[in-house]
């Protein structure tokens, strides 16, 4: 099990970017031959918006478009599974 954090921050110009939590489950199973391994990335579905997706709106928007259009969302539950052997 692993986290990635990005803590609430604010800059000089007093623009804040919320911070947010994700927590993935990782692990891997040994076979006969090669091994099996799997991931869920963002284990609880976690809703929120990159760093850059709170930060590019002020460099852009209105000039290149509506706020809306540079709004990242992250990545929401990911799984994944994977075989591998080495030879």
């Amino acid at each position: 099990m692993q986290s990635t954090t990005s803590f609430d921050v604010s800059d000089a110009q007093g623009y804040k970017v919320d911070g947010y939590t994700t927590v993935d489950l990782l692990g891997s199973y040994q076979l006969p031959v090669g091994t099996l391994s799997f991931s869920i990335e963002n284990l609880f579905d976690r809703d929120y918006t990159t760093v850059w997706g709170q930060r590019a709106p002020l460099y852009y928007s209105p000039g290149y478009g509506p706020a809306s259009l540079y709004d990242y969302k992250g990545r929401g539950r990911t799984f994944g599974l994977n075989y591998s052997v080495l030879f």
